[in-house]
C-alpha cells in the first residue's frame, strides 16, 4: 500500500526532530563538561576530576577557591563546533574578589586536553600542560 502524505510528514518531522536534538547535545557538550569539571574541583573530589583530564596532571591541584561563576566560554570556530572542542578560562578567588590565578583549559570530546596556568607573580606568568 501506498503511504499517505501525512505519514510522510510525520515520519520526516520525527526524524528531524531526533537530528535537531542529537546535534544540540553535541554543540553543548563541552560547556556541560567545562562545568562539571569546575564543580569537581570545588567539591573536593580529586579522583573523579581527574578521569575527566587527558592532559598531564598539574603539579598542583586545581583551585578549590574556583568559582562556576567566572567561568568564561571563548569563541568556537565551525571546526570547533564540528569536533566538540572549546577553551575556556575561569579565575581563582581565594582572596574574596581577587583574581590570584588565571586557568585556560581545552575540553575536547568530554575530557580536558590542555590546561595553562598563568600566575601574576611568576616571572612569565605561565605554566603549561598539554597531552
Amino acid at each position: 500500500m501506498k503511504r499517505q502524505r501525512r505519514q510522510n510528514i510525520q515520519i520526516l518531522a520525527g526524524a528531524s526532530l531526533v537530528a535537531a536534538i542529537g546535534c544540540w547535545q553535541w554543540v553543548v557538550w563541552p560547556t556541560r563538561t567545562a562545568q562539571h569539571f569546575v564543580e569537581l574541583v570545588v567539591a573536593g573530589r580529586e579522583g573523579d576530576y581527574l578521569q575527566l583530564l587527558r592532559a598531564k596532571p598539574p603539579y598542583t591541584s586545581p583551585s578549590r577557591a574556583w568559582r562556576a561563576t567566572s567561568l568564561v566560554a571563548h569563541n568556537r570556530s565551525w571546526s570547533d563546533v564540528v569536533s566538540a572542542r572549546q577553551t575556556f578560562t575561569i579565575w581563582s578567588h581565594s582572596n574574596g574578589d581577587l583574581a590570584d590565578d588565571k586557568v585556560h583549559f581545552t575540553v575536547d570530546l568530554g575530557k580536558i586536553t590542555s590546561m595553562e596556568h598563568e600566575f601574576p607573580f611568576w616571572p612569565n606568568g605561565v605554566l603549561k600542560y598539554q597531552r
